[in-house]
């Protein structure tokens, strides 16, 4: 997988701000692990990180390419702690609404 790097990511909910000019160069096999108390920005990187959310202002590139949210939906995936599929659906359908 190439570099995956964020460059000064900002984010703000309703004017009070969540990240502040975050970066971040991840290599390609590299581990990282993102610590923090509740409420201090984690999950709003990881879902910038991963196109689930846009950034205000900052970008993410891929090896070496910035790229817009939907592309990043399509190149980066996310494991979430408490994950939830749907119950009336299959595995293989609930694998198959996020990409469509």
């Amino acid at each position: 997988m190439p570099e995956l790097r964020a460059l000064a990511l900002t984010k703000a909910y309703g004017g009070a701000p969540v990240l502040r000019g975050v970066d971040l160069a991840l290599a390609p096999g590299e581990l990282a692990v993102v610590v923090g108390a509740s409420g201090c920005g984690k999950s709003t990187l990881l879902r910038c990180l991963c196109g689930l959310e846009p950034p205000d202002a900052g970008e993410v590139r891929l090896g070496g390419e910035t790229l817009a949210p939907a592309a990043l939906r399509r190149r980066v995936g996310l494991v979430f702690q408490a994950f939830h599929l749907f119950p009336h659906l299959s595995l293989l359908e609930n694998v198959a609404l996020a990409p469509a």
